[in-house]
């Protein structure tokens, strides 16, 4: 099967599951009632997206593995073809009416990201990428080339700092404050696909990723990729270490942002990492 039937079937998988997504966000309070608790609304809204996602895939591509985002381990990177799927990012923030999530695809082929969608339900934006062809984002009929930012410095540069959802870690504070301390400006939005996807666009200058599961993320690397930026991915290699930090960015930035995790790598203690970066820029 061609690598382009993959790409626009994967935008159109993509849309339709973002417009269930979408109905069940515009009616949550009304759904959500007719269920024992948030939680089990949350779980049965999430699979009937996932099914949407997959009953599709599976009938386009049947060769094709699937993998949804309860992945976590490399192990898919030994199949020849699979598909990484993930139906709601920023789960809080859907489930609390932020409109502020995405449904994610990414194609994997032999370890290589080939092709990624995210699309952003809420504001009908489309970002899509195909390896060596470059990232664009559709919306109300136009589709713009994607380019990163042009930020040369960490001060006054907008960055997002991400970490997984519903762990506490103390060395998220101490990036944050590295940064504010660097005249940055720091953001912490809860869907760190989207988040990666508007380092691409050029409207946040960088990301770091602390604890999130990177493989939920390969879509959105390769856009900052092809859209001219900067990423730093450790953890895709079998073998690697989990929870490792990702870094997106502005090629002006990638030189500290880079540093800076290598640094919360390798040390992890927060009472190493005060001034690290500082030090360094």
């Amino acid at each position: 099967m061609p690598l382009t039937a993959r790409y626009m079937d994967a935008m159109h998988i993509a849309r339709t599951a973002g417009a269930f997504a979408r109905e069940f966000f515009a009616h949550r309070q009304v759904m959500n009632a007719g269920h024992g608790t948030a939680g089990h609304f949350a779980a049965r809204t999430f699979d009937a997206i996932r099914t949407v996602m997959k009953t599709r895939l599976a009938a386009a591509f049947p060769g094709d593995a699937i993998i949804d985002e309860s992945i976590a381990d490399s192990s898919y990177l030994e199949l020849d073809r699979a598909w990484i799927i993930d139906p709601v990012i920023g789960r809080q923030n859907f489930l609390r009416g932020i409109p502020y999530y995405a449904v994610s695809l990414a194609y994997v082929e032999a370890d290589r990201c080939e092709v990624g969608v995210i699309y952003d339900p809420e504001h009908d934006e489309l970002f899509h990428v195909r390896r060596g062809a470059g990232a664009g984002c559709e919306h109300a009929g136009t589709d713009t080339r994607l380019e990163v930012a042009r930020c040369e410095m960490l001060e006054g540069a907008l960055i997002c700092v991400a970490h997984e959802e519903g762990r506490h870690d103390p060395v998220h504070h101490v990036v944050r404050q590295e940064l504010l301390d660097l005249g940055a400006d720091v953001r912490a939005m809860g869907a760190p696909a989207l988040e990666l996807a508007h380092v691409a666009a050029g409207r946040f200058d960088g990301f770091v990723g602390l604890n999130v599961n990177q493989h939920h993320l390969r879509a959105s690397a390769l856009l900052v990729e092809e859209a001219g930026g900067y990423t730093l991915r450790p953890a895709f290699a079998v073998g690697a270490r989990a929870g490792t930090p990702l870094v997106g960015s502005a090629p002006g930035i990638a030189g500290p942002l880079t540093d800076g995790a290598n640094l919360w790598l390798g040390h992890g203690a927060p009472e190493v990492l005060p001034s690290l970066l500082t030090r360094m820029h």
